[in-house]
């Protein structure tokens, strides 16, 4: 009843709502793995913000990281971009969390 003593009309009715997480990130590590399995490493990979970004997710750390250390056994040009692009920052904020 509402506040007159009628009858609602109204239907309390909560939709369920179910979360599925995001395969985001497990897409991207695939396609990094696939980019470094095609040999193609001479050029700079589009994928390695998201695979340090990935580093941060304890989920994903280990594949994240198995395949970083692939990436940089291809030579001190691979150690030299990995820098660039921020590692120091991201390798902060794991040593935090440990």
């Amino acid at each position: 009843t509402d506040y007159y003593g009628k009858k609602s009309l109204m239907v309390d009715v909560e939709p369920k709502l179910e979360w599925t997480p995001s395969k985001f990130f497990d897409e991207q590590l695939q396609a990094f793995e696939l980019w470094i399995n095609s040999g193609e490493v001479q050029k700079k990979p589009y994928h390695l913000p998201i695979v340090l970004q990935a580093l941060l997710n304890k989920q994903h750390r280990l594949k994240a990281l198995t395949l970083l250390a692939r990436y940089l056994d291809f030579g001190p040009w691979t150690v030299n971009y990995v820098l660039w692009v921020g590692f120091y920052s991201y390798f902060k904020v794991i040593l935090k969390q440990a």
